[in-house]
């Protein structure tokens, strides 16, 4: 016969009471969501509870831990802690703490399709015309990027990220166009330009702007450089004049 000793009976700290905190990581769109850190925090000491991430919960997987807090939830909260950033869930008030930073998260609207097409050109050349096209695929809003698009991270405050994914392509009769690189110039209104350079057709790519985080419709101009290869004329530098589109999320 077996006799088993009653398990230990565990109580709160005096002052304390005991809270069972549920936890569930549910994965979003990217494929490669960021290192995140779970701490719990009071009475100005801060305690890692858990490292979140898919290969550690599993998708819509669940964990739950038991701790000794003031009563009430007084000066306790958790810190969910993605690449970095902290984000506050007060344990006093339940609520969410804000955030100007991941406060972009809430907007109504977040991602889009698009189905626009950019045409540049048409640009003469001594035997024909040079046309190209950018097809604009999706457009979304961040304040972080995620790392299998580009290295940017979390945006400064007050700022976000917008993700443009295109696809460039040139007119179906390739002769002519040089294995040269191309530069795809973008502008968003008075920001920075950006320009990406490679040589690539009917291949998706993104293109990283930095916006204030305030921003509900924006202006994008793209632009082209590229150098041709004719029987006649050579080689030769062919400057697509910008043309405009625009992108708008409503708050």
């Amino acid at each position: 016969m077996d006799i088993q000793q009653p398990e230990e009976e565990y109580v709160p700290a005096e002052g304390e009471e005991f809270f069972v905190i549920d936890l569930a990581f549910i994965s979003g769109d990217d494929t490669n969501p960021p290192p995140t850190e779970v701490y719990l925090e009071s009475d100005g000491s801060r305690r890692l509870v858990k490292n979140v991430s898919e290969t550690s919960f599993g998708q819509s997987a669940d964990t739950s831990f038991l701790a000794s807090l003031p009563s009430g939830g007084t000066g306790a909260s958790l810190l969910i802690t993605p690449d970095g950033h902290s984000q506050t869930f007060d344990l006093e008030t339940l609520e969410r703490v804000e955030d100007p930073l991941t406060d972009t998260y809430l907007r109504r609207v977040l991602r889009q399709d698009l189905s626009d097409v950019v045409s540049l050109g048409p640009v003469p050349g001594d035997e024909r015309e040079f046309t190209a096209d950018v097809r604009l695929r999706s457009a979304r809003i961040t304040p972080h990027v995620p790392t299998d698009i580009g290295p940017e991270r979390w945006a400064d405050e007050g700022r976000m990220w917008l993700i443009v994914e295109y696809e460039y392509s040139v007119d179906s009769d390739k002769a002519g166009w040089s294995l040269s690189n191309t530069t795809l110039t973008w502008q968003v209104e008075d920001e920075p330009q950006v320009n990406q350079e490679g040589r690539w057709w009917n291949q998706r790519r993104h293109v990283i702007f930095d916006v204030p985080a305030e921003m509900e419709k924006v202006e994008i101009s793209v632009a082209l450089v590229a150098e041709v290869n004719e029987l006649v004329a050579g080689a030769s530098v062919k400057t697509f004049s910008p043309k405009d589109f625009e992108v708008t999320f409503g708050q």
